[in-house]
């Protein structure tokens, strides 16, 4: 299992939501730690021995996950390095910033002498929860494998009556006045940003049926869909109600 730092979650929710360009990276370092970086990057990473980060490569993402492609062989160790628990891709060979992370399948105790070599889908980086998969698949290929993703200029909340899953197969409200409306969103905490003013649909002229989830679109009709989530209670719009979302009632983002 793989989380993400809170680095990179505040990038991805500025690049989603408020057309913040992503960071270049381009050679994502493979490190190895002996306790747990966590979202925080606060974890023990191995030093001395000859050890130092080193390139990883990444396959295409599926399903928005990312596999490493190729063996990373870190030598073999002159000194003992402890026992190694957990892995972080970084975005450069020292210092930077951690990106994911994650705990080994198995901890394994790399002594003076002892080669340490991780295997081709070892290392998996998942963009997961509210992500789309057209949005997740597109993050995870710029962050670790180069491939440039340009961040939408202005971003629209859509409603649905149906969860349109990671897929985009709901049903989006339609009739009554009903049109996506651009939202403006305030800068994220930990991964997640607010609307940052009233978003008004106006008062439907006819009923829209029971709304039970909103997603972020990066077009005011069609395009793709980006974040997505559940209502916090269904809601029912009938003809002559107004359909509105107060300021910081939305929150969306990476975390």
């Amino acid at each position: 299992m793989s989380q993400l730092a809170n680095y990179v979650e505040n990038v991805i929710a500025n690049a989603i939501l408020r057309n913040t360009a992503l960071p270049a990276i381009v050679t994502p370092y493979l490190a190895l730690y002996t306790s747990d970086p966590g979202e925080a990057d606060a974890g023990t990473e191995v030093s001395g021995g000859g050890y130092v980060r080193k390139a990883i490569t990444f396959a295409a993402p599926s399903g928005r996950e990312a596999q490493n492609s190729a063996q990373v062989d870190f030598g073999t160790a002159s000194a003992n390095l402890g026992t190694i628990t957990h892995w972080g891709v970084r975005d450069a060979a020292s210092g930077g910033n951690l990106l994911w992370s994650g705990a080994l399948t198995v901890a394994k105790t790399v002594n003076n002498g002892n080669p340490y070599k991780v295997e081709v889908g070892q290392i998996v980086c998942k963009l997961k929860g509210a992500f789309s998969t057209y949005v997740g698949n597109a993050i995870l290929n710029h962050l670790l494998r180069n491939v440039a993703w340009t961040q939408p200029a202005t971003v629209y909340t859509a409603f649905y009556t149906n969860d349109p899953t990671e897929a985009d197969t709901g049903t989006e409200a339609a009739g009554g006045g009903y049109a996506r409306q651009a939202t403006a969103f305030a800068a994220p905490t930990d991964g997640l940003c607010q609307n940052s003013g009233l978003v008004s649909y106006g008062t439907m002229s006819a009923g829209l049926g029971t709304l039970t989830h909103c997603g972020i679109r990066d077009a005011a009709t069609s395009g793709n869909l980006l974040l997505v989530g559940a209502l916090t209670s269904a809601l029912p719009v009938a003809a002559g109600d107004p359909l509105q979302i107060a300021a910081g009632a939305l929150v969306a983002g990476a975390a």
